[in-house]
């Protein structure tokens, strides 16, 4: 593993981290849960976002009032 690599992992681990805490807060601190919390703050996590990559987005609708240049 290079040291990009080491750095991402290190950073996932640490979104990972607080979202479990977050999660065991938001449960009322119960013990023994820990690794409900840890798999659900990963599923959170690495869901993959809706791609938007390869979609053409909509462009903006021309402005009222605009005219065309007269020659």
């Amino acid at each position: 593993m290079n040291a990009r690599n080491a750095r991402t992992t290190e950073s996932l681990h640490k979104q990972i981290e607080l979202r479990a805490y977050a999660i065991w807060e938001e449960a009322g601190r119960p013990h023994g849960r820990a690794d409900e919390h840890w798999a659900q703050a990963e599923a959170e996590i690495l869901k993959p976002k809706k791609a938007t990559a390869g979609k053409r987005t909509k462009t903006a609708p021309k402005l009222a009032g605009k005219s065309k240049k007269k020659k």
